[in-house]
């Protein structure tokens, strides 16, 4: 029996005059699936969207689900939907999550209240990486297929 990935929640205080200290104890963990391979937080840092680069099956959430949005308030999973096929990276800009879709050439938007794709833009061969630059800017990484 394969076991579902969990994302662990930590907490990290910074102390003043440099000093850093890290609580390396989860204070809490959510099952996200088998193969949670990306995350990224809301800007009020009370979400969590969490990717998969393969969908779920049925024994593991909702049938085909490959991405998840985590309540970090409550410690729970409140939304599951499938978007597009390997996901590698997703990123957060205002209310619009940027997922990359590596096997479609594309980045698909998918607004965090309602949980609905927006749209499908392509990206060109292979895109890998999204990274949050601001509130409203995301750039986008591609990588090399050869092609």
């Amino acid at each position: 029996m394969f076991r579902s990935s969990r994302i662990f929640i930590f907490l990290v205080a910074i102390v003043a005059n440099g000093l850093v200290y890290a609580d390396f104890s989860p204070t809490f963990s959510v099952p996200v699936g088998r193969s949670a391979f990306a995350f990224a937080l809301s800007d009020d840092e009370t979400q969590a969207v969490v990717v998969n680069l393969f969908s779920r099956r049925a024994d593991d959430g909702v049938e085909g689900a490959n991405v998840n949005f985590v309540d970090l308030v409550s410690g729970q999973v409140t939304d599951q939907i499938q978007v597009g096929t390997r996901l590698t990276s997703v990123a957060i800009a205002g209310q619009t999550v940027v997922l990359v879709n590596q096997d479609e050439d594309a980045v698909r938007l998918v607004d965090l209240d309602t949980k609905q794709e927006i749209t499908r833009v392509f990206s060109g061969s292979r895109p890998a990486t999204a990274l949050r630059l601001d509130q409203n800017t995301v750039a986008i990484a591609n990588g090399t297929s050869g092609d």
